[in-house]
């Protein structure tokens, strides 16, 4: 029997099981649409927040052989964002599942838009017994997909806009509790504190994995995976951005992943002297406070990096400021290029060489090996153009 024939055989036995899914598995139902669910099932409350909209993005720069992700222009239609309230409500696999008191999956508030249809879903697959617990009063859910929110790009573009989806409805101010995905890293409690979120109210995935709450609260995704919505990126400027940050920019910034385990510019040495003659500075960012790398981010010219979760704060950038995003050829993902597209900011893009640790490592975890000469000498001119077009 083939996998995916195999896969429904499971899913149609275990849809049939006896056990209750507070148990055993999955739930037994399945919704592509909160909405369509709400007038199927009683105890949802569906809320319009933000209406749909068209994102588009015009072709990355570059001064070598465009990558075939980056060198088209890009459209895509995005749908609603909305919040639901759900009695009874359920928590599947540390908030990657959120269903009804019905037993109903719903998809649009467990994977970004288009991720996953009925047959695909991975929840609907999983055969593991669950310990259900109870959770009093009402919980607001901040999560992402495939448990990713301890990865700051996705708490910061996927998880915390659920978050404001909520503010926006009106029905955070009555959450007695927020569920959060990990919740133990540092930029995760700053962000809540500065939202307003006491880690008394905090109850974390470590601490319970599948519940059911008197009322769950849920934000929906405010965009397919790798695409942001303006009114995201409105919510964390206002949110993160210190108000006596300095609003002209100047400095120049070489981005090192050092700190990090994954991705780093194999060849670095060289490439940060290469840049400091042209004026660069070498930042890490692990050891700064969200508001200290936005205040930086913001005071920026230029911002030289690794495909990375450090280039989340280019939501921070003023318009205009040059973006040089460097990858190996293994993975170039096209997320920072659409957001700096939306900023206003000048997007360059590098396809270096790829040098894995191993032969087994994986492919979007290669480090990158840069032609320091020709990258910087393609800085320098474009710094060069962009001050000639300023005077």
């Amino acid at each position: 029997m083939a996998p995916s024939k195999l896969k429904e055989a499971v899913s149609q036995l275990v849809r049939r099981s006896p056990i209750p899914s507070t148990v055993f598995a999955a739930p037994r139902h399945y919704s592509s649409s909160t909405l369509a669910q709400s007038q199927r099932e009683a105890g949802i409350a569906y809320r319009a927040v933000f209406p749909a909209t068209t994102i588009q993005r015009q072709p990355s720069r570059t001064w070598a052989v465009a990558h075939e992700k980056l060198e088209h222009p890009q459209r895509l239609d995005v749908p609603d964002s909305f919040v639901a309230c759900l009695k009874q409500g359920r928590v599947f696999n540390r908030a990657t599942g959120i269903a009804t008191s019905g037993d109903c999956l719903l998809g649009d508030l467990s994977a970004h838009p288009g991720r996953f249809d009925a047959d695909d879903h991975y929840l609907l697959g999983d055969l593991r017994p669950r310990w259900t617990r109870r959770v009093p009063g009402a919980v607001c859910v901040l999560a992402s997909e495939h448990k990713t929110a301890s990865c700051y790009y996705h708490w910061m573009l996927d998880a915390l806009p659920r978050l404001h989806l909520c503010q926006q409805s009106g029905d955070f101010e009555r959450a007695d509790l927020v569920y959060v995905q990990d919740g133990t890293r540092r930029f995760q409690r700053e962000t809540l504190d500065i939202l307003g979120v006491p880690p008394d109210r905090i109850i974390t995935s470590d601490e319970v994995r599948d519940f059911v709450a008197d009322e769950l609260i849920v934000g929906s995704y405010s965009a397919p995976v790798g695409w942001t919505r303006h009114e995201t990126i409105n919510f964390l400027r206002d949110a993160f951005l210190p108000r006596d940050a300095q609003s002209k920019p100047g400095r120049l910034l070489y981005v090192s992943r050092q700190d990090g385990n994954t991705r780093a510019v194999g060849n670095e040495s060289g490439l940060e002297a290469a840049l400091s003659d042209l004026g660069f500075e070498t930042v890490t960012l692990s050891t700064m406070s969200v508001r200290e790398q936005a205040a930086l981010f913001h005071q920026a010219d230029a911002i030289v990096g690794g495909h990375g979760s450090g280039l989340t704060n280019l939501v921070f950038c003023q318009p205009g400021t040059i973006v040089v995003e460097l990858f190996a050829p293994s993975y170039v993902p096209t997320c920072f290029w659409g957001l700096a597209e939306q900023l206003g900011l000048k997007h360059w893009h590098i396809v270096g060489d790829s040098s894995p640790l191993s032969a087994r490592q994986d492919a979007m975890e290669h480090d990158i090996i840069v032609d320091v000469p020709q990258l910087t000498a393609a800085v320098a001119a474009v710094l060069d153009e962009s001050s000639r077009r300023a005077a």
